[in-house]
């Protein structure tokens, strides 16, 4: 049962996602509404309970991984070979950067759900994570 909740979660996230960069502006606008839109999940109980804290634990480091996979490291990946694709990213290689910014993600989603201050918290990671990404634009 859990599962499928999980499986509900990650599916709504992803397409919600994907309506958040559809690709209307350009490839950093694109980036950053994907980043916004992340956020703005990581800020609902639904998303903290069940991905966040729970998924980890329920399913297991191994399985809990192979969902990321499947789910927001895959948009994260693609955003990133994006990016890479059009020359506006530095010379590194995809799949490690995606990772990276992928972990300072999942990073920012536990420091948001374990926050007393949510908010307050979505805030400083958008703007951490944005100044990490404009350090990677190529000039």
């Amino acid at each position: 049962m859990f599962e499928a909740a999980h499986e509900a979660v990650e599916t709504d996230v992803v397409a919600r996602l994907a309506r958040a960069m559809d690709g209307t502006g350009g490839p950093w606008e694109t980036v950053k509404a994907g980043l916004r839109a992340f956020l703005d999940v990581c800020l609902e109980p639904a998303y903290q309970r069940i991905v966040v804290r729970e998924a980890p634990v329920v399913l297991g480091r191994d399985r809990s991984r192979e969902a990321d996979e499947r789910f927001t490291f895959g948009v994260v990946r693609q955003a990133i070979a994006g990016l890479a694709a059009t020359g506006e990213l530095a010379d590194l290689p995809v799949e490690a950067l995606a990772r990276v910014v992928f972990g300072a993600l999942s990073a920012g989603a536990t420091m948001i759900a374990d926050s007393p201050e949510p908010h307050a918290a979505r805030v400083d990671v958008e703007r951490c994570v944005e100044y990490v990404l404009e350090g990677l634009r190529r000039p």
